[in-house]
């Protein structure tokens, strides 16, 4: 297995595209919120952009290189995080 590989969460490798630096690692998750969590993910998301610079302090700390977080609204009305990262394998 290359220093481009990934593993997926059956544990299955795969090769990263030669796009992504050797050593680099991407990670992208979603979560269904559950019925009545809207609220508090507001007030999360609303802490996360009230305290930018606070956040961005902690990227280096935990070898990432990038993070960005979506809550996403589907056509049937179910709502979505999507987190993806990218950092540097320890």
């Amino acid at each position: 297995m290359s220093d481009t590989s990934a593993k997926l969460p059956t544990g299955q490798m795969f090769d990263m595209p030669a796009s992504v630096p050797a050593g680099m690692r991407l990670e992208l998750s979603r979560a269904r919120l559950l019925p009545g969590a809207q609220e508090e993910t507001e007030r999360w998301m609303g802490m996360l952009h009230d305290r930018y610079e606070g956040c961005l302090d902690t990227l280096s700390a935990e070898r990432m290189a990038f993070e960005a977080t979506f809550r996403h609204t589907d056509a049937d009305g179910t709502e979505n995080i999507t987190d993806t990262t990218g950092g540097h394998d320890a």
